[in-house]
């Protein structure tokens, strides 16, 4: 019984369902305690989902791996918060200037700029979720019992497929989708905290949006900017997004590439194999 109450992917389920009803469960409560919304009111709302599932991911697997949830550690919070946010949002940038040199982008009008902040919340809450899901549970587990490698691969196809039922969403938006879970995967192997690529997420997602284009097909949020996409769908991402640009997908896997040698140099990447899979777990069951 113990060796299937922590087995891998036992916990993964465990920590899925659970992270999943505590966002849940916390949202539902809160539009019926806060009431009507306005923007402060969803500011608030999605501030206080983060903090009960930042604090439910840690005291379900402290207690449920019996350890120090150092991969939510104060160090380097701050520094790596900022980092990730402005690297995240500089690199999507990047990509609709060039689409804006090449005509494809332009500006129809600016709004309340009011709105950066809102999307700036908005977009840290679901990163939170996402990250924790994808990188904190899905891939940290997997990682730890089949190596870092084959960790990527699994938890990127996981993260890619996710994206298939959003809007507009196609071959290549799972594709885009899964090159960003293998350089977010990198980005947690190498810092061993959240922080990175939790920031990087937001700041990738938030920028788009400010600069009044679709998200993943999302569209219905307030933006800074008004703006419009036209051009061959394969270089804008079409309705999608830029997310969905072959440019957007070249220069994630080239800083994949980066990210996957920064680790390396660090020895954060981990060498298992499926073979030893039992003898991680054995080791684990052990120690807990």
């Amino acid at each position: 019984m113990k060796r299937v109450l922590y087995f891998p992917l036992t916990r993964i389920v465990i920590g899925i369902v659970v992270c999943g009803l505590a966002v849940m469960g916390t949202n539902t409560i809160l539009k019926l305690v806060l009431g009507p919304e306005g923007d402060i009111i969803r500011i608030v709302r999605w501030l206080l989902v983060t903090l009960v599932l930042l604090a439910t991911y840690h005291y379900l697997f402290r207690y449920y791996e019996k350890r120090d949830i150092t991969e939510l550690s104060r160090t380097g919070l701050l520094r790596e918060s900022l980092v990730g946010l402005l690297t995240g949002a500089f690199c999507i940038s990047l990509v609709i200037v060039m689409l804006y040199v090449l005509g494809y982008y332009e500006v129809l009008s600016s709004k309340n700029a009011s709105a950066l902040l809102l999307l700036l919340v908005y977009f840290t809450t679901l990163s939170v979720f996402e990250e924790l899901i994808f990188r904190g549970i899905i891939y940290r587990i997997t990682e730890k019992s089949l190596g870092t490698n084959l960790a990527l691969i699994i938890s990127a196809l996981l993260f890619g497929l996710a994206h298939l039922p959003n809007e507009h969403a196609n071959a290549i938006s799972v594709i885009s989708a899964a090159s960003g879970g293998i350089l977010a995967g990198l980005l947690f192997s190498m810092t061993k905290r959240l922080w990175l690529p939790i920031s990087f997420h937001a700041g990738w997602n938030w920028a788009q949006m400010s600069l009044g284009v679709p998200v993943s097909g999302i569209e219905e949020l307030p933006r800074f900017l008004q703006g419009r996409l036209e051009g061959p769908e394969l270089i804008t991402g079409g309705a999608f997004g830029p997310e969905n640009s072959v440019i957007t997908v070249v220069l994630v896997l080239i800083l994949s590439g980066v990210a996957y040698y920064l680790t390396l140099k660090k020895g954060n990447v981990i060498k298992k194999g499926p073979r030893m899979l039992r003898a991680c777990e054995q080791q684990t069951i052990i120690q807990l």
